[in-house]
């Protein structure tokens, strides 16, 4: 039996991507872990959003990098050969793509360092 999971999320777009006729956008998402000595240790999660059709038209025009968003979708596991190796990863489709708090406009547009989601 095959159960479909679904995701929420909101954080702030880092980098925009296209690839092929979709996009991948690149979101930023902080949270909160207490440590050993009680203290609070802000962190960041980078979560890669693949976005389809007339909302990928839109957050490829319309939105920018530091764009407070709300993203609602499905998420799904694949698996690839690399390397003679099968790797296993899970993808997050978006059905909706909110904003929630915009940044600046379009020419405003600064390029953005994305960093590794592995050095977390």
């Amino acid at each position: 039996m095959y159960n479909e999971a679904s995701f929420r999320l909101i954080g702030r777009i880092a980098k925009i991507n296209r690839v092929g006729k979709t996009l991948r956008v690149n979101i930023a998402s902080n949270y909160s872990v207490k440590g050993d000595d009680g203290k609070w240790d802000e962190r960041t999660r980078w979560n890669t959003v693949t976005v389809f059709g007339k909302q990928a038209e839109w957050v490829e025009t319309k939105r920018v990098a530091g764009d407070l968003v709300l993203v609602e979708g499905n998420l799904e596991d694949r698996s690839y050969e690399k390397d003679g190796e099968t790797v296993y990863t899970t993808d997050r489709l978006a059905n909706t793509f909110e904003l929630i708090v915009k940044t600046g406009t379009k020419d405003e547009r600064q390029p953005t360092e994305h960093r590794d989601e592995t050095a977390f």
